[in-house]
């Protein structure tokens, strides 16, 4: 009966350690697995950290710091090519188109006086010696051999803010009127926004010619039809022969500057 017990005793007892040993085991198992799944995270976790190098060393290539230097320069380039070409756009091109009287060294005419005082900086002179409404230059250097009326294409090629026009002595006892109407005409169709101006023509003579004032009338009334601005010089140049004097000159800019300021 005694063997029967202890049998019984160590079937249990084998039983106890069967079963501490599966524990064992089964907890070495897990502890495995675990192992294995904390082994592969480091490699992601390195990968991971690799990336943060990466962009590290990106960033201290172009810091934060040079990133805003270099968009600070940018910006100050973008602004200082904006201002020079909005200088260049608030620049006034002024066209000039007359006769002998408007050539020559700008100081030495009416032109420059004109120009500095209203701040003219960017003119065209396309004058001609002997230029009219109706009658053809002597010579041509800078400008079309034509009339006044041959000259739109010219002028409107470089889109000038304003033209002005001065001359018509040159036309003798011809008359101008529909010359001179279509001349300011074609000048507004081709240059819609432009200032035109004409100045009326300028004697030198001893006298006034007789049909010098119908030049003028001619002249005042086709700028006026087309929106511009006609400027009365009067006769300041008369009996100065051949070519206008200094005072002449002196006078016809304090008149046109009056009108156009």
């Amino acid at each position: 009966m005694s063997r029967i017990r202890d049998k019984s005793f160590w079937g249990l007892a084998g039983l106890l350690i069967l079963g501490l040993l599966a524990v064992v085991l089964s907890i070495s198992a897990i502890g495995s697995v675990k192992s294995n799944s904390d082994t592969s995270i480091p490699a992601r976790t390195s990968f991971a950290f690799n990336a943060s190098v990466d962009e590290e060393e990106l960033s201290s290539e172009v810091s934060p710091s040079d990133e805003t230097s270099v968009t600070g320069e940018e910006r100050t380039d973008d602004a200082t090519e904006g201002s020079s070409s909005d200088e260049i756009e608030d620049e006034v091109l002024v066209a000039v188109v007359g006769d002998s009287n408007s050539i020559g060294d700008p100081v030495d005419t009416w032109l420059g006086p004109v120009s500095d005082q209203l701040g003219w900086e960017n003119v065209a002179n396309l004058s001609a010696p002997g230029r009219g409404y109706i009658t053809t230059p002597r010579a041509c250097d800078a400008s079309p051999c034509a009339p006044f009326s041959g000259t739109v294409e010219a002028v409107a090629v470089n889109n000038p803010d304003i033209v002005i026009i001065f001359g018509g002595v040159a036309d003798g006892d011809v008359p101008i009127t529909e010359t001179a109407a279509q001349t300011f005409a074609d000048m507004r169709s081709a240059l819609p926004e432009a200032e035109i101006i004409a100045i009326s023509p300028v004697y030198s003579e001893e006298t006034v010619p007789n049909w010098a004032p119908l030049h003028a009338a001619s002249i005042q009334a086709g700028v006026e039809a087309a929106g511009g601005t006609y400027v009365d010089v009067g006769q300041p140049a008369l009996g100065d022969g051949e070519t206008m004097s200094a005072d002449a000159h002196e006078e016809i800019a304090r008149i046109v500057i009056e009108t156009l300021q």
